[in-house]
Formats: structure tokens, C-alpha cells, sequence
């Protein structure tokens, strides 16, 4: 056995403990501090995964490159439904709805990536939908209509649909996605299935004329409307 394919062995190896030592703490009523150490770990583990995908990339070998941007995902899913439950315990009700629904991107990215995060789709997306109807009140979602005038491709920056590259595919380690460049707005609707879960209505006016945040009820200023959103969703 190569050296190169001894590596991917031992990375593998590690990742699946890694992962199984992590689901351990995904639940609510696990420690907070023991749930941050465990996204500590998490990151440092992601740096290593970055490093050997460099090399999978350095050495045109995409199956590997693909198969670590899974990992990637995989962890970053895991992360981010940490980093949930920590928000919810804090307070923090905004922020742990974008950790969830990140989470959920995640690991829909992950599938996407390599065939190694397939399983995903039968157990672990359902459990992260389950979750979101479990733990948060039915929000009330948006989408916007428009009309493209000009876009690219993420992966060689050409027009988008004068390339070979497909949207949602995976290329040397990179999910392709359609970079909008030129759109003109035609309307804002109310949808049941938005192509983000980020676009949501923040708050409302009660009967009572206050304004409240419409996952905690408490009271807000409409200038204090914030949904905070680390990533666009690529590859969609």
C-alpha cells in the first residue's frame, strides 16, 4: 500500500471516530461547555481534512478531494447542530435557527459531494428536519422572483451554461454553484418550501401593537432585526 493511500486509511479511520465520539453530544441536555470543547475539536480536525485536500488537489486526485470535501461537510453539519444547541441554551434563538438550518445545508452538501455521505439522506437530514419542527415554532418563509441577466460559474468563472460544469456537482473538492452577477426583481413572495430557510420573516406586530421576534416573542426594535448568516448556499 502507498504511502498516499496509508494516509487516507488513517484519515478516514480518524473521522469516523471523530464523528462517532461527536453524535454523543447531540442532544439538548448535554453540557454546553463539553458541546463547545467538542466544535473546538471539530475545527481543529477541519484544518487537517483542508490540509489533505490541498494535497488530493496538488495531486489531480479529485475522488479523494471529494471524498474529503464530504468530510468537510459532514463536520460542519455536526458543528453547527452543536453550536445550535448551544445558542438555544443561551438565549440565543435567532442565531441556533441559522446554525440548524446550516446544519441542514451542510449535510445536503455533503451528499451532494461524494457517494461516501449518501446514508446521510436516510437518517441524518430526516433527524435535522424532525429537529427543526421539534425544537422551533413554523416560521413563515420568503422567496425572490427574478429574472437573470447574467451569471457564472464558480468552478472556471465562464458564462453559466457555456461551461461543461453542472450546479450542485462536485469538482476537485468544490461544490459548482451559479454566481448570480446580473438579476433585475420582479416580486417577493410567501413560499411553504424557500430555497433558503435564512429568509424568513423576523418578527410581527401583535395584537397588542409590540413588536415581537417571531421565534421568542420577546420584544424588539425593527432596526434590531438581524438574522445572522455565515454562508451562501452553494452548490444550489
Amino acid at each position: 500500500m502507498s504511502s498516499r493511500s496509508e494516509k487516507m486509511r488513517l484519515l478516514r479511520d480518524d473521522f469516523l471516530e471523530l464523528i462517532k465520539e461527536s453524535e454523543c453530544y447531540l442532544f439538548m441536555c448535554r453540557s454546553d461547555k463539553l458541546q463547545s470543547d467538542r466544535i473546538s475539536n471539530i475545527k481543529k480536525f477541519m484544518k487537517r481534512l483542508a490540509e489533505e485536500k490541498a494535497v488530493a488537489i496538488g495531486s489531480c486526485d479529485e475522488g479523494s478531494a471529494n471524498e474529503l470535501l464530504a468530510y468537510e461537510y459532514m463536520l460542519d453539519a455536526i458543528s453547527n447542530e452543536l453550536q445550535m444547541y448551544v445558542a438555544l441554551k443561551s438565549g440565543s434563538a435567532g442565531v441556533a435557527w441559522s446554525r440548524l438550518v446550516d446544519a441542514q445545508m451542510a449535510s445536503c452538501h455533503a451528499v451532494k459531494s461524494h457517494s461516501v455521505a449518501e446514508y446521510l439522506e436516510k437518517i441524518h437530514i430526516p433527524r435535522l428536519i424532525e429537529l427543526e419542527r421539534l425544537l422551533f415554532p413554523k416560521q413563515i418563509f420568503m422567496s425572490t422572483g427574478m429574472i437573470v441577466d447574467k451569471s457564472e460559474c464558480s468552478i472556471c468563472g465562464s458564462d453559466y451554461g457555456d461551461c461543461d460544469h453542472i450546479k450542485g456537482h462536485a469538482y476537485m473538492g468544490v461544490l459548482c454553484a451559479r454566481i448570480v452577477t446580473k438579476a433585475r426583481v420582479r416580486e417577493v413572495s410567501f413560499v411553504e418550501y424557500p430555497a433558503s430557510k435564512h429568509c424568513r420573516v423576523l418578527s410581527f406586530v401583535g395584537d397588542d401593537g409590540v413588536r415581537r421576534d417571531a421565534l421568542s416573542l420577546d420584544e424588539v426594535d425593527e432596526v434590531d432585526e438581524v438574522d445572522e448568516v455565515d454562508e451562501v448556499d452553494e452548490g444550489e
